[in-house]
């Protein structure tokens, strides 16, 4: 009876750490379109990208983790860092060297998926 008892509370806290985890992970995240310092170009960061949330700070991963994207919350900025030399070669011309670290600086604004 007593076993019975502890594997039925061990299912409930395991139902309600799984549910928990499943509203926090499902939270409605908007799509980010940001723009390069100095230059025309625009990029989009979807919420599923997002790897890491903290007051200050929204963490992306794309490329399969060759770029880190860092959003400040309060200000909307980002710095964008991708290490290209870890593939094989270009990702413009395979017959040549992969491109050297970049850093890109710029903004962010949040926009709803529809107007996408």
């Amino acid at each position: 009876m007593l076993k019975q008892k502890s594997r039925f509370r061990f299912l409930v806290m395991a139902l309600i750490c799984v549910s928990s985890s499943i509203l926090l992970h499902a939270s409605p995240h908007k799509t980010l379109i940001c723009s390069v310092d100095g230059s025309n170009d625009e990029f989009n960061v979807y919420p599923d990208q997002q790897i890491y949330s903290s007051d200050s700070f929204l963490h992306y991963q794309m490329i399969s983790g060759l770029t880190v994207l860092v959003v400040n919350r309060q200000t909307m900025r980002f710095n964008r860092l991708s290490n290209l030399n870890l593939l094989q070669n270009s990702t413009l011309d395979p017959k040549k060297q992969p491109e050297k670290i970049q850093l890109f600086n710029g903004s962010c604004k949040a926009v709803n998926d529809e107007s996408l």
